[in-house]
């Protein structure tokens, strides 16, 4: 078999590949994300910026008092 790949090191390259591929779109979703959720600066919590007082810095419940 010259010159050709075999079975195995087919595999493993399809592996490096999607590994490098998974790690990027992970870390570009979490970019995308950081524009939708907040983290309260009280409890720690990621919410949605609809539960979030951008003002206060919190999130509802804690704004709230819960």
């Amino acid at each position: 078999m010259a010159g050709g790949f075999t079975a195995i090191e087919n595999e493993e390259a399809r592996q490096i590949i999607w590994v490098q591929e998974h790690k990027f779109a992970f870390e570009h979703s979490n970019l995308d994300v950081r524009s939708i959720f907040n983290r309260c600066q009280k409890c720690g919590k990621w919410v949605c910026n609809e539960c979030y007082e951008m003002e206060d810095g919190v999130c509802d419940e804690c704004n709230r008092g819960f």
